[in-house]
C-alpha cells in the first residue's frame, strides 16, 4: 500500500483565505492581509483551532 502526503500549509491550498472567510462568518469582521502583518496565526485568528478542526477545512 502506498501513501500520498499533501502539503496543505498554504502552498497548494489558500489556508489564510479559508481562515479569513471563517472569521468573517463567525464575527462579521473582514480581515485583510495587511491587518495581520507581524502577527502569529493565533493572534490574527482567535478561533484558529476551532476552525482548523472544522470538518471540511482541509
Amino acid at each position: 500500500m502506498k501513501t500520498i502526503a499533501i502539503d496543505m500549509d498554504g502552498v497548494l491550498a489558500d489556508v489564510y483565505q479559508q481562515l479569513i472567510d471563517m472569521h468573517y462568518s463567525e464575527s462579521g469582521i473582514t480581515l485583510k492581509s495587511s491587518d495581520m502583518v507581524g502577527m502569529t496565526e493565533a493572534e490574527a485568528f482567535p478561533h484558529l483551532l476551532k476552525h482548523v478542526h472544522t470538518k471540511g477545512f482541509f
